[in-house]
C-alpha cells in the first residue's frame, strides 16, 4: 500500500545498505593501495650492482661508471673488496677518501661488502671464496672484512659474495655481523636454495642478480644492447624485480661507458620503474612495506607502515611464503623477528 513499508521491504533495504557499505569499504582498501602519497605502484623494481670495487685498478673506469649513475640520478650498490694482496683497503693511500668523496657527490650510492679478498678458496659450486669453508673461518672473514669496510666508508648491511657463491654458514656469519641482505645470482640461488626470486634464509634477505652485463669474461666484451634490452623488458612485462650486475673494470673506454649510459636511459624511459639499492629493497621487504602483486609492486616509503596481510594478491606469492616461513604477519618487523630457516660471475 502506498506510503507504508512492509517488513520485507525494510529487510531488503537494510541488506542493500550493508552491500553498499561493504562495496565502499572494499573500494577504499583497493584505492588506498594505489593512490595517495603513502603508497606507490610500480611495474618493476630495478637495482644496479657494481662488483669488484678496489684500489689501484682502473680508477678512471670506476669514476666513469659512478658518473653515469650520478648524472642519471639512479641509485647504485657498489660492492667493495676489503682486502687486496693481503692488505686491508684502508692501507691503500687515498682510496677510502676517494670513495667518501664519491658518495658526497652522489648520495644514491650504497656500499656493500664484496667478499674478503677475491680469492677462490674452494670448488664449492664451481669455485667459492666462502662456500665449503669451516664456519669459524667464515665468521672471521666476514667480521674482518666488515671492520675494514666500516673504517673505510662506514657500516653496511649488504653483502655480495665473490663468484656469486656461498653457503648456509656464510649467511649465518653475515647475520651475526649485522648483515640483512646477500646478493648472489639466480642460477646459484635456484640451484642451492631452490629459489629464484627474493627470499629469506638464515635470517638474511637474498636478492639475486638477474643478468650480467658482460658477454665474454676473457675479452670483457659486453652483451649486445638488444639482448640487454630484451632481458629487462621481459622482467618489466612480467612485473618482476630486475637486478643488473656490473663490473666497473670492464667499462674501459668511452664506447662502453656510453653503452651503460644508454641502457640506464632505456630503463628510465619505461613508466612505473622504481630504482633502489639492494639495502633499500631488503629493508622494505623485511618491514612489509613492499608488496608483490600479480602485475607489479606496491611500495610504501619508510615511516608509512606495512601493508595489511589481506592485501596480499596471491597466497602463493613468494612474499607470503616468506612471511609465513619467518613468522612475520605483514606488519613492520625488526631484524630479530626473522628467525633462521633451513632451507657466471668472474
Amino acid at each position: 500500500m502506498t506510503g507504508e513499508t512492509t517488513g520485507s521491504q525494510r529487510f531488503l533495504a537494510a541488506t542493500f545498505a550493508v552491500l553498499l557499505l561493504s562495496t565502499a569499504a572494499t573500494a577504499t582498501v583497493s584505492a588506498s593501495t594505489t593512490a595517495g602519497p603513502a603508497t606507490l605502484e610500480y611495474r618493476s623494481i630495478v637495482i644496479f650492482r657494481t662488483d669488484d670495487v678496489q684500489p689501484w685498478y682502473r680508477a678512471d673506469a670506476l669514476d666513469a661508471v659512478n658518473g653515469v649513475f650520478a648524472a642519471e640520478d639512479v641509485p647504485v650498490t657498489h660492492a667493495v673488496i676489503p682486502t687486496i694482496d693481503g692488505k686491508p683497503v684502508t692501507a691503500s693511500g687515498d682510496f677510502c677518501s676517494r670513495l667518501r668523496a664519491m658518495q658526497a657527490e652522489n648520495s644514491n650510492i650504497e656500499w656493500a661488502l664484496h667478499g674478503y679478498d677475491h680469492g677462490a678458496k674452494t670448488a664449492f659450486y664451481g669455485r667459492s671464496e666462502f662456500g665449503g669453508l669451516p664456519a669459524d673461518r667464515q665468521r672471521e672473514m666476514v667480521a674482518e672484512g666488515h671492520r675494514t669496510l666500516t673504517d673505510c666508508v662506514g657500516p653496511t648491511k649488504t653483502f655480495v659474495p665473490q663468484f656469486n657463491t656461498h653457503d648456509h654458514n656464510t649467511t649465518r656469519a653475515l647475520r651475526e655481523s649485522g648483515y640483512t641482505v646477500v646478493s648472489a645470482n639466480r642460477w646459484f640461488d635456484r640451484t642451492y636454495y631452490g629459489e629464484g626470486e627474493p627470499f629469506v634464509a638464515d635470517g638474511v634477505v637474498h636478492v639475486p642478480s638477474s643478468e650480467p652485463f658482460v658477454a665474454n669474461w676473457t675479452t670483457n666484451r659486453l652483451r649486445d644492447p638488444a639482448a640487454l634490452h630484451a632481458s629487462f623488458e621481459s622482467a618489466y612485462d612480467d612485473g618482476e624485480l630486475y637486478v643488473q650486475m656490473l663490473h666497473y673494470p670492464t667499462f674501459s673506454d668511452e664506447r662502453k661507458v656510453e653503452q651503460l649510459r644508454s641502457f640506464v636511459q632505456f630503463v628510465k624511459a619505461h613508466d612505473g620503474v622504481k630504482f633502489t639499492t639492494l639495502g633499500e629493497f631488503a629493508q622494505a621487504y623485511r618491514s612489509g612495506r613492499l608488496l608483490k602483486t600479480s602485475d607489479g609492486w606496491l611500495y610504501r616509503e619508510q615511516g608509512h607502515g606495512a601493508f595489511p596481510r589481506p592485501l596480499v594478491a596471491s597466497e602463493s606469492s613468494w612474499w607470503v611464503r616468506d612471511l609465513r616461513a619467518n613468522g612475520l604477519r605483514g606488519e613492520a618487523a625488526d631484524a630479530d623477528e626473522l628467525e633462521p630457516t633451513e632451507s657466471d660471475d668472474e
